[in-house]
């Protein structure tokens, strides 16, 4: 009897032993992880899969936005997001359910991976309640902590390379209108894969750039016809967009997506996301040399 109390009792001591010590090495990690968000100079938040906000520099890089005690703590109402903080919870104004950013963190959690340089125009508030439209790059990498799903999130504000790189692009395209190079509309926030495929392809087609979906209509949508014969979406502009009914009948819609569901069905041809440019040129150039 006093062996097997005895065998019981190292059990249990192994067993805590065993136990603290991963407690140890999960403290360990997020006090790491607390440490790495104080010393960004851009915007960073650890989050769950609720999207409530667990640690974040937010408020130390903006001292003149301190946290509500009645305001949730999600990633929305933390980063002054005007849909949250109008419809009081971020997710759930009806806005919410065309946000590509609680897009591509909801599908990141549920592949358990990270993503990068997602591209996107936010109306963000300041400590006076002044709405501005702000144009942001953000990126997620997913951690586990005691078997719990994580995401820290880095937001990074690009408004005035955005800006410089569109004047750039406008100049650039002003130059070239030969009206004989077949047209290529590409539908993104990514302004900068955009020029990169525009160099690419300047031999095969002209891509022209657009990022709201008044642009979209306005040049290949049903009744136009200003010389394009396909047109490229990310994933996440056609998830903010229901734009794809409103598309010339003639036109070739090619789709970047993340679902996994490649192939062709109809005048929609479905690849995946992070095809390489140099692939993603080589199917519009077959496609522009068909014609």
């Amino acid at each position: 009897m006093t062996i097997i109390l005895c065998g019981l009792l190292l059990l249990a001591v192994v067993a805590m032993a065993f136990m603290y010590t991963r407690y140890r090495k999960s403290r360990s990690a997020y006090l790491r992880m607390s440490m790495m968000l104080e010393n960004l100079n851009s915007y960073a938040f650890l989050i769950d899969d609720q999207f409530e906000v667990k640690e974040t520099n937010y408020y130390a890089l903006n001292p003149a936005q301190q946290p509500d005690e009645n305001s949730p703590r999600l990633l929305g109402n933390v980063l002054h997001c005007s849909t949250a903080c109008e419809s009081g919870t971020c997710g759930t104004g009806l806005a919410c359910k065309h946000c590509p950013v609680r897009f591509v963190i909801s599908k990141s959690f549920e592949r358990k991976d990270d993503f990068s340089d997602l591209e996107v125009s936010m109306e963000l508030s300041d400590s006076k309640q002044n709405v501005s439209d702000i144009d942001v790059n953000v990126g997620g990498r997913y951690i586990s902590v005691e078997g719990q799903p994580y995401m820290v999130i880095n937001v990074k504000d690009i408004t005035e390379s955005k800006r410089l790189l569109r004047r750039y692009i406008d100049q650039s395209l002003a130059q070239d209108s030969n009206p004989e190079v077949p047209k290529l509309l590409f539908a993104t926030q990514n302004v900068g894969r955009f020029n990169h495929l525009r160099e690419k392809l300047k031999e095969a087609c002209r891509v022209i750039y657009a990022d709201s979906v008044e642009q979209v209509v306005r040049r290949i949508g049903k009744g136009k016809d200003y010389g394009y014969s396909a047109a490229l979406f990310d994933e996440t502009f056609l998830h903010a967009h229901d734009v794809l009914d409103q598309i010339n009948e003639h036109i070739v819609i090619i789709k970047l997506t993340t679902d996994g569901e490649t192939g062709i069905e109809g005048r929609l041809l479905s690849i995946p996301t992070d095809i390489s440019d140099e692939e993603l040129k080589k199917l519009i150039s077959r496609h522009f040399q068909k014609q």
